[in-house]
């Protein structure tokens, strides 16, 4: 069946999956989401619907009273595994305004909001001159704000990269008045224009180049059950949860999940997981 599957062509392939998606998700499908979702005509979404039926069977069947295709007992997917964290994500960027209900897998979702943060509007010329300068390998004359100075003040860069520390966007830099690598938060730079080549290597950037081990562990502090849930609750395959990232993101890691703080000076309710290796 799957190789079956496999020999679709794309847009074919691309409504079926839309289809399991939606009787997975939503307990129901209808020819005239498949119209409204791809611009098909009627014809076309019936013809999708009996194909699909052709390959999968027993995972679809007619509601006479409803008048739309639901999944039977047997359902099972054949195209796409069911994905939480796809699913949430989505859920996630409809709720941001990212994306529009006409292009979402899922239609009917549940009452669901974010926790506000400021916002970090970044400029558009700025962010589109950093990604020239990374493509083609420039350096950029900008203006920025450091918080280790009072002033702002020009400085040059070569930037290589672009980081999100899971709150704001950064560009991973070469400074040549420093000579060496570091992060520079794109909200704080101000008037760039380019200068000339790069003169850097992004290879001798170690700490993005390298790749470390984090290991965590469930704060022993915690009662037997605490523990089987934050085991639970973040995916622990064996005795720790292993996390392999780049060198340079590993401070921003630790801040996000409180593995900068001394276990001992705070509750362990309040610090779930612990840090016991760095490799």
């Amino acid at each position: 069946m799957a190789e079956e599957s496999l020999s679709l062509r794309w847009g074919v392939e691309k409504r079926m999956t839309f289809l399991e998606a939606r009787l997975f998700w939503e307990g129901e499908v209808s020819r005239g989401e498949l119209m409204e979702r791809f611009g098909v005509s009627l014809g076309q979404a019936s013809a999708d619907i009996a194909r699909y039926i052709g390959l999968a069977p027993d995972n679809i069947g007619y509601d006479k009273r409803r008048k739309r295709y639901v999944p039977t007992d047997k359902f099972a997917p054949i195209f796409e595994a069911p994905d939480a964290s796809r699913y949430l994500s989505e859920l996630h960027a409809r709720q941001a305004g990212l994306l529009f209900d006409s292009f979402a897998t899922v239609h009917d979702v549940p009452p669901a909001d974010l926790v506000p943060v400021p916002a970090r509007p970044i400029d558009a010329d700025v962010l589109r001159a950093l990604v020239q300068a990374i493509r083609h390998r420039q350096r950029l004359d900008i203006r920025y704000q450091s918080f280790t100075q009072s002033k702002s003040r020009g400085r040059e860069i070569e930037p290589h990269a672009l980081v999100f520390d899971g709150m704001r966007w950064h560009a991973r830099a070469f400074d040549p008045a420093l000579g060496e690598f570091r992060d520079f938060v794109l909200g704080r730079i101000y008037g760039l224009k380019p200068v000339g080549p790069a003169v850097s290597d992004p290879v001798n950037d170690l700490e993005w180049q390298q790749q470390i081990t984090l290991s965590l562990k469930p704060n022993p502090g915690l009662s037997d059950d605490q523990i089987a849930a934050v085991r639970h609750d973040y995916g622990f395959k064996g005795e720790t949860l292993n996390l392999t990232i780049r060198r340079a993101l590993a401070f921003y890691v630790k801040r996000s999940l409180r593995l900068d703080l001394d276990p001992a000076s705070i509750p362990p309710q309040h610090q779930h997981l612990v840090l016991t290796k760095e490799s």
